[in-house]
């Protein structure tokens, strides 16, 4: 009996497809994942094939024919790891990849939770994406005592980590026309809260 021949031909493009590699290179905790309901047009063109793109940087921007905000938000999601976003773009039923880079160090840094909202403030449309962080505060290490670290107890494991909730947001420039312009903005400007506690999930109220 022969199953529907499309799957077979190339199974190495559908398993990096659906292969949990394909999310950052790194974990994503529970909280590491929210849609964004946006009403910004998006100009990467779907693949014409399987399997969808990650991009790291920006195509050429076309000049926008029209700058009217979509009626009708459409749904998109953004995955956090441990240092990076992946911001999945909706496009006629495919997605394309968006890595957004925004200056958490790799192994030092871990984000716990993301939440992302798009606002119209003033009749202009704004993006937020808060991220709680956790980060290892760098100790000076004594190295003539390698085994004293093996005895750490809960209280000495959680006093090297700190913890904050960034918010980044285009709130002081006009938000581009596209909606992968905007993302790949959004980290030059944030601000930094720390906190004393591990967060967990962040949500917002509109």
């Amino acid at each position: 009996m022969s199953y529907n021949d499309i799957t077979l031909t190339d199974d190495d493009s559908l398993f990096r497809e659906t292969h949990y590699a394909r999310y950052g290179y790194e974990r994503t905790n529970i909280f590491g994942l929210v849609t964004l309901d946006s009403r910004l047009l998006t100009y990467i063109d779907r693949p014409d094939e399987f399997p969808s793109t990650r991009y790291n940087k920006l195509p050429e921007q076309p000049v926008p024919e029209y700058t009217q905000p979509l009626l009708k938000p459409i749904r998109h999601f953004i995955a956090a790891s441990s240092s990076e976003l992946s911001a999945y773009i909706t496009r006629d039923g495919y997605w394309n990849c968006l890595c957004i880079t925004l200056g958490l160090e790799v192994g030092k840094s871990e984000v716990i939770a993301i939440d992302a909202v798009e606002a119209t403030i003033d009749d202009k449309i704004k993006l937020f994406i808060a991220l709680a962080v956790a980060e290892k505060i760098e100790e000076e290490e004594d190295h003539h005592h390698h085994h004293h670290y093996h005895h750490h107890n809960q209280a000495e494991e959680s006093a090297n980590v700190s913890y904050s909730l960034r918010i980044y947001g285009n709130t002081n420039s006009e938000t581009k026309p596209f909606l992968e312009q905007a993302l790949f903005e959004i980290g030059d400007s944030s601000q930094i809260i720390p906190l004393n506690d591990a967060p967990m999930q962040i949500s917002h109220v509109q």
